[in-house]
């Protein structure tokens, strides 16, 4: 997964990620089988919300994405990328303008 832009609003206190997610396998994957949580010290935020722009990740594709965090303008976030019980976690620092 990439994250293609992160924009920030400080009037509404929130950061939008743009995504990018590629498909290397032969398989086609279903986007609900993919799980992104953005947290704080180990700890999930409350406010957040994820949208892909289809249903289905192709063989050998790429899909784009959303994510949008309300709160913890200025703080370091962990994006938790969960599939097929496997994760990883990329850390976005904060006080980006």
């Amino acid at each position: 997964m990439t994250i293609v832009r992160e924009k920030s609003s400080k009037i509404d206190n929130r950061r939008i990620f743009d995504l990018e997610l590629r498909n290397l396998n032969s398989n086609t994957v279903r986007t609900n089988a993919v799980e992104v949580v953005a947290a704080v010290n180990g700890h999930p935020l409350d406010r957040q919300v994820l949208v892909w722009e289809s249903e289905e990740l192709k063989s050998k594709g790429s899909l784009k994405g959303r994510m949008i965090v309300t709160g913890y303008q200025n703080k370091m976030l962990s994006l938790v990328i969960g599939y097929q019980g496997k994760s990883i976690k990329m850390v976005v620092k904060g006080g980006r303008d």
